[in-house]
C-alpha cells in the first residue's frame, strides 16, 4: 500500500484514495488478527488515518471529522490492550535489570494483562473494530473537500507542528510527563504527515521522517516508562530498580531534547511556507 498522497491527482482525490487504500490495509490485517498477529499493523494504520485526518480537517465538515476520529481511536482502543502488554514487558527489558529483578516486574506486567487480553478476546475486539473501519470505508466518498487548493493540507500540517512544538517546549521545561504524551501524538501526526508528503522531496523526506521516529520512539519509550513506574510502583521501591528507571528516563529526555531542538526550531509559519513551498515545487 502506498503510504504517500498522489501528487498527480486533485489534492481532494489523492485524500480519498490514500484513505480507502489505508482502510483496505487495516482490513485486511484486521481479519487477520490471531492471538496477537498483525495487531501492530492494524493500530498503526489506524494511527495513520487519524494523523489523515488532521491533514484535511481545516477543509473537512467539523461533523465528518468528529464522526471519523471518534470511529478511528474507538476502533483503536478495542486493539489497545494486547499492544500495551507487548510495549511494557519490552520496556522493562529495556531498564537492564538483574534477572531476578527483571523477572519479577515481567511477572506484575503479564498479572496485569493477561487476565483481561486473552486471544479469544483479542479476536473479539478486532471483530469489533472491522465493523468501524469497514462503515468508514464508505462514508470516505462523502466527504466533501477543496478540489484543487491544497491550503488546507498545509495548515493541517502548521497546526499539528505547531502544537508538538508548544508542548515539546513545555514539557522539557517543566519535566511533565503528561505533556510529553500530548507532544508525542503531534510527533506522530507531524511525521506521518511528511511522509504522505514524500513526494515533495523523495531525496530528503526519508532522512526527516527517519529523524522524527527516532523523536517518536524516544517519546513512546518514555511514555511506556512512566506507565510502567506506575504500575510497578508497590513492586519498585528496590534501590536497584528506582535507580535504572531514573537512568532510562533521563537517557530518554536527553534524545527528546536533542532531536526537537532540531527538528522543531522552525516558528510554524516558516515550516507551512517552506512545506507549501516545496509542494509548489514539486507539482509545477
Amino acid at each position: 500500500m502506498s503510504k504517500a498522497l498522489n501528487l498527480r491527482k486533485p489534492v481532494a482525490d489523492a485524500v480519498r484514495q490514500l484513505a480507502q487504500k489505508a482502510l483496505a490495509a487495516t482490513a485486511e490485517n484486521l481479519r487477520q488478527v490471531s492471538a496477537g498477529s498483525n495487531v501492530h499493523a492494524s493500530r498503526r494504520d489506524l494511527k495513520r488515518l487519524r494523523s489523515l485526518l488532521r491533514l484535511i480537517r481545516p477543509g473537512l465538515s467539523a461533523p465528518d471529522f468528529k464522526t471519523a476520529d471518534r470511529r478511528l481511536k474507538a476502533a483503536g482502543d478495542l486493539l489497545a490492550g494486547a499492544r500495551r502488554m507487548e510495549a511494557l514487558s519490552l520496556a522493562v527489558t529495556r531498564l537492564g535489570l538483574p534477572p531476578q529483578h527483571e523477572a519479577h516486574l515481567q511477572a506484575v506486567v503479564v498479572h496485569h494483562f493477561a487476565s483481561t487480553h486473552t486471544p479469544d478476546q483479542l479476536a473479539a475486539s478486532a471483530a469489533d473494530a472491522l465493523v468501524i473501519v469497514e462503515s468508514l470505508r464508505k462514508s470516505v466518498k462523502a466527504w466533501r473537500l477543496p478540489r484543487r487548493d491544497r491550503g488546507f493540507c498545509i495548515e493541517g500540517m502548521r497546526s499539528c507542528y505547531a502544537s508538538a512544538r508548544r508542548n515539546l517546549r513545555d514539557a522539557l521545561e517543566t519535566g511533565s510527563a503528561e505533556t510529553l504524551h500530548e507532544a508525542r501524538k503531534d510527533v506522530i501526526h507531524t511525521l506521518h504527515h511528511l511522509d504522505m508528503l514524500n513526494g515533495i522531496w523523495p531525496a530528503m523526506m526519508p532522512v526527516w521522517v527517519s529523524e522524527l521516529t527516532q523523536l517518536r520512539e524516544a517519546l513512546g519509550d518514555f511514555n511506556d516508562l512512566d506507565e510502567l513506574q506506575s504500575l510497578v510502583r508497590g513492586e519498585g521501591e528496590v534501590k536497584v530498580v528506582q535507580a535504572a528507571f531514573k537512568a532510562r528516563g533521563a537517557a530518554l529526555l536527553d534524545v527528546v531534547r536533542e532531536k526537537s531542538a532540531v527538528l522543531f526550531a522552525e516558528k510554524p509559519t516558516a515550516f507551512a511556507r517552506r512545506i507549501g513551498a516545496m509542494w509548489q515545487e514539486a507539482a509545477d
